[in-house]
Protein backbone atom coordinates (compact mmCIF):
# COMPACT_ATOMS: atom_id res chain seq x y z
CA UNK A 1 0.00 0.00 0.00
CA UNK A 2 2.99 2.33 0.50
CA UNK A 3 4.43 1.64 -2.71
CA UNK A 4 1.21 2.94 -4.00
CA UNK A 5 0.69 5.60 -2.59
CA UNK A 6 4.27 6.48 -3.41
CA UNK A 7 3.41 5.45 -7.36
CA UNK A 8 0.54 8.24 -6.79
CA UNK A 9 2.28 11.07 -5.95
CA UNK A 10 4.65 10.47 -8.48
CA UNK A 11 2.73 10.57 -11.06
CA UNK A 12 1.32 14.16 -9.57
CA UNK A 13 4.84 15.54 -9.19
CA UNK A 14 5.30 14.34 -12.92
CA UNK A 15 2.25 16.42 -13.89
CA UNK A 16 3.11 19.36 -12.27
CA UNK A 17 6.86 19.27 -13.75
CA UNK A 18 5.54 19.01 -16.56
CA UNK A 19 3.11 22.18 -15.90
CA UNK A 20 4.96 24.45 -14.32
CA UNK A 21 8.16 26.96 -15.11
CA UNK A 22 11.49 25.15 -13.96
CA UNK A 23 15.03 25.90 -13.38
CA UNK A 24 17.76 23.78 -13.13
CA UNK A 25 18.80 22.10 -10.06
CA UNK A 26 22.33 22.67 -10.41
CA UNK A 27 24.53 25.42 -12.70
CA UNK A 28 26.46 22.50 -13.75
CA UNK A 29 25.68 20.16 -16.82
CA UNK A 30 26.55 16.77 -17.16
CA UNK A 31 26.66 13.91 -19.38
CA UNK A 32 25.36 11.14 -16.50
CA UNK A 33 24.02 11.32 -13.43
CA UNK A 34 22.28 9.16 -10.49
CA UNK A 35 21.09 9.36 -6.90
CA UNK A 36 21.08 7.55 -3.49
CA UNK A 37 19.21 7.18 -0.79
CA UNK A 38 20.12 10.28 1.22
CA UNK A 39 18.83 12.38 -1.79
CA UNK A 40 21.88 12.96 -2.90
CA UNK A 41 22.99 13.90 -6.47
CA UNK A 42 26.03 12.21 -8.65
CA UNK A 43 26.85 13.63 -11.66
CA UNK A 44 29.68 12.63 -14.15
CA UNK A 45 30.99 13.44 -17.15
CA UNK A 46 34.50 12.44 -18.89
CA UNK A 47 36.64 10.97 -15.79
CA UNK A 48 35.11 13.26 -13.44
CA UNK A 49 32.45 12.60 -10.46
CA UNK A 50 31.08 14.92 -8.41
CA UNK A 51 28.61 15.02 -5.20
CA UNK A 52 26.05 17.28 -4.36
CA UNK A 53 23.58 17.32 -1.41
CA UNK A 54 19.93 17.73 -1.40
CA UNK A 55 20.00 21.43 -1.00
CA UNK A 56 23.13 21.34 -4.13
CA UNK A 57 26.00 21.96 -2.24
CA UNK A 58 29.05 20.40 -3.55
CA UNK A 59 29.75 17.37 -1.39
CA UNK A 60 33.22 16.27 -2.75
CA UNK A 61 34.40 15.08 -5.99
CA UNK A 62 36.16 11.91 -7.58
CA UNK A 63 38.80 11.75 -10.61
CA UNK A 64 41.28 9.10 -11.69
CA UNK A 65 42.30 10.57 -15.70
CA UNK A 66 44.92 7.66 -15.66
CA UNK A 67 42.06 5.28 -15.35
CA UNK A 68 39.84 6.94 -18.26
CA UNK A 69 36.74 7.92 -18.61
CA UNK A 70 33.47 6.75 -16.39
CA UNK A 71 31.38 4.40 -17.65
CA UNK A 72 28.74 3.78 -14.70
CA UNK A 73 28.34 4.82 -11.06
CA UNK A 74 26.13 2.98 -9.05
CA UNK A 75 25.15 4.66 -5.63
CA UNK A 76 22.75 2.24 -4.30
CA UNK A 77 25.02 2.11 -1.58
CA UNK A 78 26.09 5.41 -0.62
CA UNK A 79 29.24 4.20 1.89
CA UNK A 80 30.21 2.09 -0.77
CA UNK A 81 29.61 3.48 -4.35
CA UNK A 82 30.69 2.28 -7.45
CA UNK A 83 32.65 3.73 -10.04
CA UNK A 84 33.32 1.48 -13.24
CA UNK A 85 36.44 2.58 -15.79
CA UNK A 86 34.85 0.64 -18.44
CA UNK A 87 38.36 1.10 -21.12
CA UNK A 88 40.68 0.73 -18.06
CA UNK A 89 38.98 -3.03 -16.95
CA UNK A 90 38.85 -1.64 -13.20
CA UNK A 91 35.96 -0.87 -10.65
CA UNK A 92 36.68 1.56 -7.48
CA UNK A 93 35.19 1.84 -4.86
CA UNK A 94 34.77 5.16 -3.31
CA UNK A 95 33.65 6.01 0.24
CA UNK A 96 30.72 8.74 0.99
CA UNK A 97 33.45 11.19 0.48
CA UNK A 98 34.04 10.02 -2.41
CA UNK A 99 37.45 8.66 -1.33
CA UNK A 100 38.82 5.21 -2.48
CA UNK A 101 38.52 2.36 -0.51
CA UNK A 102 40.99 -0.66 -1.16
CA UNK A 103 42.79 -1.33 -4.00
CA UNK A 104 41.74 -1.51 -8.20
CA UNK A 105 39.29 -4.65 -9.12
CA UNK A 106 41.19 -5.58 -11.69
CA UNK A 107 38.82 -7.28 -14.27
CA UNK A 108 41.77 -7.70 -16.87
CA UNK A 109 44.18 -9.52 -14.67
CA UNK A 110 40.90 -12.15 -14.07
CA UNK A 111 40.42 -12.37 -18.13
CA UNK A 112 37.28 -10.16 -17.56
CA UNK A 113 38.30 -8.04 -21.07
CA UNK A 114 35.00 -7.23 -22.30
CA UNK A 115 32.96 -6.32 -19.18
CA UNK A 116 30.39 -3.17 -20.66
CA UNK A 117 27.91 -3.29 -17.42
CA UNK A 118 28.45 -3.15 -14.10
CA UNK A 119 26.09 -2.75 -11.16
CA UNK A 120 26.54 -3.66 -7.32
CA UNK A 121 24.81 -6.32 -5.22
CA UNK A 122 24.71 -5.75 -2.08
CA UNK A 123 28.02 -4.31 -0.59
CA UNK A 124 30.23 -7.62 -1.43
CA UNK A 125 29.27 -8.51 -4.76
CA UNK A 126 29.04 -6.85 -8.31
CA UNK A 127 26.94 -8.09 -11.30
CA UNK A 128 28.85 -7.89 -14.43
CA UNK A 129 27.41 -8.06 -18.07
CA UNK A 130 29.99 -9.60 -20.48
CA UNK A 131 29.17 -8.46 -23.85
CA UNK A 132 31.32 -10.32 -26.03
CA UNK A 133 30.78 -13.21 -24.59
CA UNK A 134 26.84 -12.71 -23.64
CA UNK A 135 27.35 -13.77 -19.96
CA UNK A 136 25.95 -12.39 -16.71
CA UNK A 137 28.47 -12.69 -13.98
CA UNK A 138 28.60 -12.41 -10.35
CA UNK A 139 32.03 -11.65 -8.66
CA UNK A 140 33.09 -10.80 -4.84
CA UNK A 141 35.67 -7.56 -4.58
CA UNK A 142 38.78 -9.39 -5.80
CA UNK A 143 37.08 -10.12 -9.29
CA UNK A 144 36.66 -14.02 -8.20
CA UNK A 145 33.48 -15.39 -9.76
CA UNK A 146 30.28 -16.54 -8.16
CA UNK A 147 28.43 -17.52 -10.81
CA UNK A 148 27.83 -17.52 -14.40
CA UNK A 149 24.75 -17.54 -16.46
CA UNK A 150 24.91 -17.63 -20.39
CA UNK A 151 22.55 -15.07 -22.01
CA UNK A 152 21.12 -16.92 -25.01
CA UNK A 153 18.13 -14.78 -25.79
CA UNK A 154 18.93 -13.48 -29.02
CA UNK A 155 22.24 -13.09 -31.20
CA UNK A 156 21.61 -9.16 -31.45
CA UNK A 157 21.07 -8.98 -27.36
CA UNK A 158 22.63 -6.07 -26.77
CA UNK A 159 22.19 -4.75 -23.01
CA UNK A 160 22.59 -1.15 -22.38
CA UNK A 161 21.96 -0.54 -19.02
CA UNK A 162 22.19 -2.99 -15.57
CA UNK A 163 20.86 -2.45 -12.55
CA UNK A 164 20.13 -4.64 -9.32
CA UNK A 165 16.77 -3.90 -7.04
CA UNK A 166 17.31 -4.13 -3.18
CA UNK A 167 18.65 -7.45 -3.34
CA UNK A 168 16.42 -8.96 -4.75
CA UNK A 169 17.04 -9.19 -7.94
CA UNK A 170 19.12 -7.96 -11.29
CA UNK A 171 17.97 -6.25 -14.01
CA UNK A 172 19.49 -6.41 -18.00
CA UNK A 173 17.90 -3.12 -20.01
CA UNK A 174 17.94 -3.95 -24.07
CA UNK A 175 16.58 -0.95 -25.56
CA UNK A 176 15.20 -2.74 -28.12
CA UNK A 177 13.86 -5.75 -26.89
CA UNK A 178 12.78 -4.76 -23.26
CA UNK A 179 13.71 -6.18 -19.32
CA UNK A 180 15.65 -9.11 -18.79
CA UNK A 181 14.99 -10.24 -14.99
CA UNK A 182 17.39 -12.83 -13.14
CA UNK A 183 17.36 -13.48 -9.54
CA UNK A 184 20.03 -12.62 -6.96
CA UNK A 185 21.72 -15.49 -8.04
CA UNK A 186 21.89 -14.57 -11.37
CA UNK A 187 19.37 -17.38 -12.45
CA UNK A 188 17.02 -15.87 -15.00
CA UNK A 189 13.22 -15.02 -14.53
CA UNK A 190 11.33 -13.49 -16.72
CA UNK A 191 11.04 -11.04 -19.75
CA UNK A 192 9.13 -7.59 -19.72
CA UNK A 193 8.37 -6.91 -23.23
CA UNK A 194 8.36 -3.13 -23.31
CA UNK A 195 10.46 -2.14 -26.32
CA UNK A 196 12.04 1.33 -26.83
CA UNK A 197 13.26 2.00 -23.45
CA UNK A 198 15.77 4.37 -23.00
CA UNK A 199 15.96 4.26 -19.08
CA UNK A 200 13.81 2.86 -15.95
CA UNK A 201 14.04 2.17 -12.24
CA UNK A 202 11.77 0.02 -10.27
CA UNK A 203 9.25 0.76 -7.57
CA UNK A 204 7.59 -2.45 -6.14
CA UNK A 205 5.44 -4.35 -8.74
CA UNK A 206 5.78 -1.16 -10.70
CA UNK A 207 8.47 0.07 -13.84
CA UNK A 208 8.94 3.26 -14.87
CA UNK A 209 10.37 4.12 -17.93
CA UNK A 210 11.58 6.64 -19.95
CA UNK A 211 10.36 5.83 -24.05
CA UNK A 212 10.64 8.13 -27.07
CA UNK A 213 10.37 11.60 -24.62
CA UNK A 214 7.36 10.39 -22.64
CA UNK A 215 7.62 8.46 -18.68
CA UNK A 216 5.73 6.20 -18.53
CA UNK A 217 4.58 3.19 -15.96
CA UNK A 218 4.27 -0.43 -16.34
CA UNK A 219 2.53 -2.93 -13.13
CA UNK A 220 4.18 -6.16 -13.73
CA UNK A 221 1.11 -7.45 -11.44
CA UNK A 222 -1.87 -6.16 -13.18
CA UNK A 223 0.38 -6.26 -16.37
CA UNK A 224 -1.30 -2.49 -17.43
CA UNK A 225 0.01 0.73 -18.69
CA UNK A 226 -0.25 4.35 -17.16
CA UNK A 227 0.58 7.69 -18.33
CA UNK A 228 2.30 10.44 -16.04
CA UNK A 229 1.92 13.42 -18.37
CA UNK A 230 5.19 13.90 -19.28
CA UNK A 231 6.03 14.19 -22.96
CA UNK A 232 9.35 15.98 -23.98
CA UNK A 233 12.04 15.32 -26.70
CA UNK A 234 14.67 16.47 -24.73
CA UNK A 235 14.64 14.07 -21.50
CA UNK A 236 17.78 12.31 -21.76
CA UNK A 237 17.35 10.35 -18.71
CA UNK A 238 15.72 10.22 -15.31
CA UNK A 239 16.21 9.08 -11.40
CA UNK A 240 14.06 8.42 -7.96
CA UNK A 241 15.31 9.58 -4.93
CA UNK A 242 13.06 9.08 -1.82
CA UNK A 243 12.19 12.61 -1.92
CA UNK A 244 12.54 14.04 -5.39
CA UNK A 245 11.84 13.26 -9.01
CA UNK A 246 15.31 13.91 -11.46
CA UNK A 247 15.22 14.89 -15.31
CA UNK A 248 17.91 14.87 -17.37
CA UNK A 249 17.83 16.92 -20.52
CA UNK A 250 19.79 16.64 -23.65
CA UNK A 251 21.14 20.27 -22.82
CA UNK A 252 23.26 18.07 -19.85
CA UNK A 253 20.78 20.34 -17.14
CA UNK A 254 19.27 18.50 -14.55
CA UNK A 255 15.98 19.53 -13.01
CA UNK A 256 14.30 17.84 -9.65
CA UNK A 257 10.44 17.84 -8.23
CA UNK A 258 9.73 17.44 -4.42
CA UNK A 259 7.19 14.62 -4.80
CA UNK A 260 6.61 14.83 -0.83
Amino acid sequence: MKRFFLFLSLIVALNVTHAQERHPFINVTCEHFTTDVHNNLYIFSDNTLMKYDSKGNLLSSYSNPALGDIATVDANYPSKVMVFHQNAGIIRLLDDKLAPIGNNIALFEKNLNTISLATMIGTNRIALYDNANQDLLIIDLFANIISTTHCSFDSDFQPCSLQSYHEESIMLLDSLQGIYVFDILGTFKNKINIANIKSFCNIGSTIIFLQNGRILSYDTKHLDFQETGVDNPQLQDFRISPNYFYFLEKTGEIYRQDYK
